[in-house]
């Protein structure tokens, strides 16, 4: 009967150790050759890309790639061709379904 009166503690533990993500173990679609440093992508460079959705009609596909394709063209980044640049970035420019769509 002393066994049933005793307080029932939950277990705390950090949230950090019940994340799970489910897509980080998924290939990109975009391969890089292995001599590729992609580490010198600036977060500045990263917020000044367009972002696409792709959830509503409003948004145009078109001019998402053509705002891309001038932010790309200012950009030269050592060891990497302009077509490189574009690949690194491009999934950057997606969010939502677009993202989900890219990863399919």
């Amino acid at each position: 009967m002393a066994e049933q009166d005793q307080e029932i503690v939950p277990v705390r533990k950090p949230m950090r150790d019940s994340f799970d993500p489910q897509d980080l173990d998924q290939p990109s679609c975009i391969a890089f050759q292995p001599n590729i440093d992609r580490t010198c992508m600036l977060s500045q460079l990263l917020n000044m890309l367009p972002h696409f959705n792709g959830e509503s009609l409003k948004e145009d596909p078109y001019a998402h790639i053509q705002e891309f394709f001038d932010i790309c063209k200012t950009q030269h980044i050592r060891g990497l061709s302009a077509d490189e640049i574009k690949f690194l970035l491009f999934a950057f420019s997606l969010k939502g379904d677009a993202k989900k769509w890219l990863r399919s």
